[in-house]
């Protein structure tokens, strides 16, 4: 949509400063560090602040034993945001406890709550090789998936599907993701995702503008399900938060809306997204 604000710049020369400081205070040893191939990425979304480096050291003041790690550092959004709130430490939290799963996921390193290294909060993780499926363009239209067989695709699909419905299999209370529920929004997780909703569309639009999100909202609490299903919910369940290598998915990124929910409504929102980069787009 040209439209759409363009995403954040950051001044990358004053990033690479204020990353090596900071590293060197993460890495005790660590001796001549440097940041290298410091970058954006090449497809940016709006819902987070992403920058891409590699880190190298010695490990014992010398250049005979050297370090290097690929990292990605997820900074909490400045500017034009897509949520009221964002919290970094959660998503770190999730990540990390998924990190023990058969949940694929970036490998966790470190999470800075303090704004004063680079002006936000961050968490540093792993990259992770491999490709994701385009929003811009839609991955039906353009991108690498549609040069896929009808096989591949197929098998893109269902890993990634797969990859989805591991979440839901987790046992959320062993993992200790109570963490995540909200019992001052409401007495289910259901009633809890309700409340945040209604402040949702308070912060984002004019409901005079948009009448049917009002009587959505007052048939949604008033049909709530007393025995609801709880799980861990990915919550942006796409393809488009997913990593492959080949067909196959070889991580689970974007937890921003991470939540405790009945487990169908990341399959709503999956099938959802899919059909609006597909049938919503008349392909």
């Amino acid at each position: 949509d040209l439209n759409m604000p363009t995403p954040r710049t950051r001044d990358l020369d004053l990033a690479r400063q204020q990353l090596r400081a900071w590293l060197v205070t993460q890495l005790p040893g660590a001796h001549d560090l440097q940041i290298t191939e410091l970058r954006g990425p090449s497809e940016t979304g709006f819902s987070s602040d992403t920058l891409m480096f590699d880190a190298d050291w010695s490990a014992d003041g010398t250049h005979r034993e050297r370090h290097r790690a690929r990292l990605v550092a997820r900074l909490k959004p400045t500017g034009f945001t897509v949520f009221p709130t964002y919290d970094v430490a959660m998503q770190y939290r999730v990540m990390k406890a998924l990190g023990d799963t058969d949940v694929p996921v970036p490998r966790m390193r470190w999470l800075e709550e303090d704004p004063s290294v680079l002006g936000v909060p961050f968490y540093v993780m792993d990259r992770v090789d491999g490709r994701v499926p385009t929003d811009n363009p839609p991955y039906h239209t353009g991108g690498w998936v549609p040069e896929l067989a009808p096989a591949e695709r197929t098998e893109l699909w269902w890993s990634g599907f797969d990859a989805m419905a591991r979440v839901h299999r987790l046992d959320w209370r062993s993992l200790r993701f109570d963490f995540l529920a909200k019992p001052e929004r409401g007495a289910s997780p259901l009633a809890q995702q309700l409340h945040e909703y209604d402040e949702f569309v308070e912060w984002g639009m004019d409901r005079s503008r948009h009448p049917l999100v009002e009587r959505a909202q007052g048939w949604l609490h008033a049909h709530q399900p007393a025995d609801e299903a709880v799980g861990l919910c990915w919550g942006d369940s796409r393809l488009g938060n997913q990593i492959f290598n080949g067909t196959q998915c070889v991580a689970v990124i974007d937890w921003e809306m991470a939540r405790l929910g009945d487990p169908v409504q990341d399959l709503a929102w999956w099938l959802a997204l899919d059909r609006c980069f597909s049938e919503g787009l008349g392909v």
